[in-house]
This record gives structure tokens, C-alpha cells and sequence, in this order.
């Protein structure tokens, strides 16, 4: 398959003229795939005084099915975007660093598609709303969509008036949006604690808050166009963030599942089953679920499964064990109630300031009992050596399979400026594409396609 060109351009750049539904198109649902970056899963819903940061949201998300147990498979932006987009591990982005300009970039793994991408085949009309995350930086996560507007990099949120526009005056039936259109940690990020903790969460659920009303003006615009009821939308988030929990920053990057516990929502008009489901699901298991509820052709190597038996379709869906990574030294694997994290001494769920020096600690385990102890704070691994051993050969047969030998450095080496090294960093890339540190590439530069 050829990868379709991204192309960049504001609301004016979508298709003109009268909103035209393809033949078929009744067959196939819209979506709407509402992605805000760094989301807790806990921000659906009320939280413990009574309040309830994002009501539009939650009111959503009762008119579908909510999952309370789904789990990304980073804690990084790209990484977990990625698994969202491929239905594959994060290993299906390939970091590098463009040769001129200085930018960092990624590029999709041989043989990898994004859900735009096919979709986009079988006569879907694909657009992506990018805005003040990492994401829209860079080309790799354009692919596959026809149109893709992207807000000026800032602070704070977006109203939503060129994703409603496009629905109401652009968008062919049927239609798939990807909205990744705000990033909450940006004021909250590595904030330090106790002084402010209070205060840092009001502003990041004030951030959310703002967010949840351009949703309203979303969903108007499906009632408005006259789409409601034969479009699906997704609530999710690639990670959730970590409010001191382990640590006295608010960070995402960790395995702990303030992080990598999301928020999972489908309204699908169409689906008979209603309410919350604490099944086990994963970000892997969200393209399938669009392709399959599509009538398109799943991806038969990729990791995750369709959710539709859950929705209330034939069929079965069978939880499987969960893996994460943050680095190829980082990894955590859930599993029967148990999680066991392999991870860097230095590096275990700690905030990763630009001026630490870099993860160089010996390779530990931790082992949480979630039932016992859901917040992840007591260690059992050493009371627990077998079940560590068990997890551990878990870990090393997928790593077998999904990530590769680790390249140990000596092959030939290409340099790293030192500029593009501190964009890496600031995008939180570094640990994961280097985990030796500061080890040249050992292969040359990718591109974006």
C-alpha cells in the first residue's frame, strides 16, 4: 500500500460545495474519536468531594459503554498515539533524527497502516484536528488523513469551532475525525509538590473543564448536520498523568497506572450493550474495534483485538495480559490481578528533569498485588520471587517478539548534535529511543514518509 499524503490547511482546505454521502455510506459509520492528550481516567465521572470536572464528558460517556479497566501501552505521547492509531505495540514508530533542520521526527515501522490510512480505502473521508501536543509536530501521525488542521502550539485549549465547522460543512459521509486537539499537562507537567499540589490540580481540572465545553459544541454539530445517530464516538486518552503519587512532580513517562490507567468510552448508536464493563482492555484494541465495526479488513499481525463482542455484537473478547513500556529498559507487565515492573533504579517512576543526569541504574523489579494495593505503593517482589521470576519470563518473551535484540553500540555510529538531543529530551523521547544514554545512533537517521 502506498501512504496517502497529509495535508495541512484550515477549515477552508476541506472539500467545498454541498456535504455529499458516498453510496454505502449507510453501512458504515461515522467516528469521532475525541483524544485529549494526558487525560486521567478518573476525570470521567464525579470525583471523591462531589464534583465533576468534566460534565459534558461524563454525560457522554453514560449514553455508551465506559471501561473502567483499560490500559495504554506508554506513558509516552507518541508511543501510546501510536498504539491507538496502529492497533500495534509502540514499537510501530521508529524514532530518529531528520539529518537538516534539526527536528526530531519519527517514521512508521515496515508493513504498518494507520486506521486513517484504511479507512481511507474503503471511501472514508479522514481528518485530523491537531493542537497543542507533540503530535502535531510531526507528519508520521497525519498519515492516512486527507485533511489535518493543526492550532498554533500554546497554552490552554481550543474552542472546537473548526472541528464542528467541519462537521457541519465539510465532512463526506462517511467521515473519520481524530480530535487531539489539546494537551492538559502543559501548565501541569513536573509541577513540584506539596506546596501548590492543590492548587496545580484545580488548574489542570480548570484546563479540563474548559476543554469539556468545546465537546458540546461537537456534539451539536452531529445533531445539526443530522449524523448523530449513525455516528460512533470514542472517548480516550494515550496516558493519564500522575499527581505526586510517586513521586513529589506531576509526570507522565512512568508505568504506574495513574499513567497508563485510561479513559475508554464508546457510544455507538447502533450497540445494544449500555453502561460501564470492568473487562480488561487495552489501546491496542482500538483500531480493530473501528475496523471491524467498518466492514474493513483487520490487520491480521496487528496486537490488539475488536471490542464489539462488549458492545453487544457476536462473538468473544478474552482479556489478555497487558504490557507497557516507557524505554526498552522500562517495561511493566499486568497480569492475573498481579503487575510486575522491570525498570532502571534511577529511573522507577521518577520525574526525569532536564538536568539529572541520565538513566544509568542497575535493572530492578517491582511487583504490586492491585487488588491489595491499588495505589501501587507497597513492593512485594522480594516475599514473591517466583511470581517475579514467572512475570519476568513474561516480559522477555514479548520483548522477544515486539521490540528486538537491544543493539549493544558497536556497530557503526552516526553522531548526535547536540540540539537535536535537547528536543528529544523535551519531548520526553530521549530514555525511550536511547536507552544506553548517550550512545550514538547505531543506524542511520529515519524519515517521515
Amino acid at each position: 500500500m502506498l501512504f496517502l499524503a497529509a495535508c495541512h490547511g484550515d477549515a477552508g482546505s476541506a472539500t467545498s460545495g454541498t456535504v455529499a454521502q458516498d453510496a454505502g455510506a449507510q453501512d458504515r459509520p461515522n467516528w469521532v474519536i475525541i483524544a485529549p492528550d494526558s487525560m486521567r481516567a478518573d476525570r470521567l465521572g464525579a470525583l471523591p468531594d462531589g464534583t465533576v470536572p468534566a460534565p459534558i464528558l461524563t454525560q457522554l460517556a453514560s449514553e455508551g459503554v465506559r471501561f473502567t479497566n483499560a490500559f495504554s501501552q506508554s506513558g509516552w505521547t507518541g508511543p501510546a498515539l501510536a498504539t491507538l492509531l496502529t492497533g500495534h505495540y509502540p514499537t510501530a514508530l521508529q524514532s530518529g533524527l531528520v539529518t537538516t533542520g534539526g527536528a526530531p521526527s519519527e517514521a512508521w515501522a515496515p508493513g504498518i497502516h494507520t486506521v486513517a490510512e484504511i479507512l481511507s480505502y474503503y471511501g472514508y473521508d479522514t481528518a485530523a484536528f491537531w493542537g497543542n501536543s507533540g503530535p502535531s509536530r510531526s507528519l508520521v501521525y497525519s498519515v492516512g488523513f486527507a485533511h489535518t488542521f493543526t492550532l498554533p502550539l500554546r497554552e490552554g485549549t481550543t474552542n472546537g469551532r473548526d472541528v464542528a465547522d467541519w462537521i457541519e460543512h465539510s465532512a463526506r459521509e462517511p467521515f473519520f475525525a481524530l480530535v487531539h486537539n489539546v494537551d492538559l499537562s502543559n501548565e501541569v507537567s513536573k509541577q513540584h509538590a506539596p506546596d501548590n499540589a492543590k492548587e496545580v490540580v484545580d488548574l489542570y481540572d480548570a484546563t479540563l473543564g474548559a476543554y469539556d465545553k468545546t465537546i458540546g459544541l461537537l456534539r451539536a454539530s452531529l445533531e445539526t448536520r443530522g449524523v448523530a445517530k449513525r455516528t460512533v464516538i470514542v472517548i480516550v486518552s494515550n496516558h493519564g498523568l500522575d499527581f505526586f503519587g510517586h513521586g513529589p512532580y506531576v509526570v507522565h513517562g512512568t508505568l504506574f497506572d495513574p499513567v497508563i490507567h485510561i479513559p475508554f468510552v464508546i457510544v455507538d448508536p447502533q450497540a445494544t450493550a449500555h453502561g460501564t464493563n470492568d473487562t480488561v482492555i487495552q489501546g491496542i484494541d482500538l483500531t480493530p474495534t473501528i475496523l471491524a465495526r467498518s466492514g474493513a479488513t483487520a490487520d491480521a499481525t496487528a496486537a490488539g483485538h475488536s471490542l464489539l463482542p462488549l458492545l453487544g455484537w457476536p462473538g468473544s473478547y478474552t482479556p489478555t495480559d497487558v504490557y507497557t513500556m516507557s524505554s526498552q529498559m522500562d517495561l511493566a507487565v499486568r497480569s492475573d490481578g498481579y503487575k510486575l515492573i522491570a525498570c532502571r533504579s534511577d529511573c522507577c517512576g521518577a520525574a526525569r528533569q532536564d538536568d539529572m543526569p541520565k538513566c544509568a541504574g542497575a535493572q530492578v523489579f517491582k511487583l504490586f498485588d492491585l487488588a491489595a494495593d491499588p495505589d501501587e505503593h507497597h513492593d512485594i517482589a522480594a516475599s514473591e520471587p517466583e511470581r517475579v521470576k514467572a512475570y519476568m519470563q513474561k516480559l522477555k518473551a514479548w520483548q522477544a517478539t515486539t521490540l528486538g535484540p537491544v543493539d549493544t553500540g558497536q556497530s557503526p555510529q552516526f553522531p548526535i548534535d547536540p540540539a537535536q538531543k535537547k528536543m528529544l529530551q523535551e519531548r520526553g523521547y530521549w530514555d525511550l529511543m536511547f536507552p544506553h544514554g548517550d550512545a550514538p545512533l547505531t543506524k542511520p537517521p529515519s524519515a517521515a514518509p
